[in-house]
């Protein structure tokens, strides 16, 4: 009786050990004073930041940061995004880009947000030359964890440039 419950526990574990698999990045993007002067409530802006992770591996995206009034000195803002899937170790590109936006796709009050209807599709492609500032690095991703599929890491720090 204790060996059937054994074999069922593995057999029931065994599929969800591989859905704990995927590739994160993490990292902080400083946007200096004079890039956040760019930025106002009637012309606001976004924070983009894209990683190029090792073909086949395709992007990661964080596109939650907006620019609606500038702070008084720079800004350090966390950029996160993640994916399921095995990570294949390698170099990866993550560049961020301050972006000029409406109105219409910006709501600035309270804390502000990007209205959703307006958000890049993924791997939709970007237009770096309409950036007000960009910045790009080229850091590894690491992998862990036991077997075929691993997990990925990628952690970065950014400076904004005009």
């Amino acid at each position: 009786m204790i060996s059937r419950l054994l074999v069922m526990a593995a057999l029931v574990a065994a599929p969800l050990s591989g859905c704990e698999h995927g590739t994160d990045i993490e990292g902080t993007v400083i946007v200096p004073i004079e890039v956040q002067q760019r930025f106002s409530a009637e012309a606001p802006g976004q924070l983009l930041v894209v990683a190029t992770l090792p073909s086949p591996q395709g992007e990661l995206r964080d596109e939650d940061t907006v620019f609606c009034m500038p702070e008084d000195g720079n800004r350090r803002i966390t950029a996160r995004a993640s994916n399921f899937g095995c990570a294949e170790a390698g170099l990866t590109r993550v560049s961020a880009y301050a972006v000029p936006r409406t109105a219409a796709d910006i709501d600035c009050s309270g804390a502000g947000s990007v209205r959703s209807q307006h958000t890049y599709a993924p791997n939709e492609p970007l237009d770096p030359d309409g950036a007000v500032a960009v910045g790009s690095v080229e850091v590894p991703l690491t992998t862990s964890g036991i077997g075929g599929c691993q997990d990925g890491h990628i952690a970065f720090t950014i400076t904004l440039a005009q």
